[in-house]
């Protein structure tokens, strides 16, 4: 399930960031375990956004080891979602 969510999330941003994608690695100087993940350019909406939210860029990042895959947002401003669980600096949709 989780790499049909990243292999969406992929599909639908990956046309304005096209070619703007970065790679990264990391191992873990406890275990030498490894995660590796890419991340998109920062990128502003095709349509522009209303107060307080013009202006606001997101990124989308992927990341995974051999236990986890893992995707995520980030907003130069704090959205107003919808539905969600606020956490402490993150929220979960």
């Amino acid at each position: 399930m989780r790499k049909i969510v990243a292999a969406a999330l992929l599909a639908a941003f990956a046309a304005p960031a096209f070619g703007q994608w970065k790679g990264w690695s990391s191992t873990d100087p406890m275990d030498d375990s490894v995660r590796k993940g890419l991340a998109s350019a920062w990128t502003a909406p095709r349509k522009t956004m209303g107060f307080p939210f013009q202006g606001t860029k997101a990124v989308v990042g992927l990341a995974c080891d051999d236990d986890s895959n893992e995707a995520c947002m980030r907003f130069t401003e704090q959205p107003n979602l919808s539905s969600g669980q606020n956490r402490d600096g993150y929220e979960i949709v």
